[in-house]
């Protein structure tokens, strides 16, 4: 929840997403389960010899959350950097893990001439009740747009229209104190795909038809944190003849 003094608590952006159907994500755990017991099995054997049935179940279990945790560590920190880079500072040295992006950052900086607007600000809907916070606001290329930056090997997903389009949709930008900024008249949505050593830049639509989607989201995140706790009745009883 979105919680700033003079406003109701909003579901945030992020929550009302997860109500998309993630079914595929429990193969790919699978997969990568399947994976690591494949890739460790001499590191693996001696626990099943020793009959250790937790430490192995652990191992294997847990090797999508230690991956996927290390590439949203990534993902931080590279969001940061890009940060820093709109707002001006000047970086230094950085891991070398992140200086592929630093320097794909810099390139879609100066190719598309991206003149922040908002960096890191939340959009508020007060109709709706949501908010999220946008990576970015700005003139790129000339249009204001609002973008978001994805750092994942697997690119853009269809799902960041809607997210991008709950910005554009919000009612204003708010600060932490409660401060209330104009959002800027968006023109249109782009994701940024940034890789160590390459960037794509990826249009995405936010017309009526795709906010109509994320408004029925909001409905189901609406049932399931309050209404959907309120429409079964105590058992009754058969009336007395």
């Amino acid at each position: 929840m979105y919680k700033v003094p003079g406003l109701a608590d909003a579901i945030g952006v992020t929550s009302v997403m997860k109500n998309l159907d993630k079914s595929a994500l429990a193969f790919a755990r699978a997969r990568e389960s399947g994976e690591y017991a494949f890739d460790h099995m001499g590191s693996l054997l001696p626990l099943y010899a020793e009959g250790d049935r937790k430490a192995f179940v652990d191992l294997v279990k847990g090797a999508a959350s230690r991956k996927w945790g290390a590439a949203a560590d990534l993902g931080t920190a590279v969001h940061n950097i890009f940060e820093r880079l709109l707002l001006g500072e000047k970086i230094g040295t950085v891991h070398p893990d992140h200086q592929g992006f630093l320097q794909q950052a810099e390139k879609f900086i100066d190719e598309f001439d991206v003149q922040p607007i908002h960096v890191e600000k939340t959009a508020w809907n007060t109709r709706l009740n949501y908010a999220g916070t946008a990576d970015l606001f700005a003139k790129v290329a000339g249009e204001t747009i609002v973008l978001d930056l994805k750092t994942g090997a697997s690119g853009i997903f269809p799902e960041t229209a809607l997210q991008l389009c709950a910005y554009a949709n919000g009612e204003f930008l708010v600060e932490p104190d409660g401060t209330r900024i104009e959002l800027p008249q968006v023109e249109g949505a782009a994701a940024l795909s940034l890789r160590p050593d390459h960037f794509s830049v990826i249009p995405c639509r936010i017309d009526e038809e795709v906010f109509a989607v994320f408004e029925h989201l909001v409905g189901v995140s609406q049932w399931q944190r309050g209404l959907s706790r309120s429409v079964l009745g105590p058992a009754v009883q058969a009336p007395n003849k």
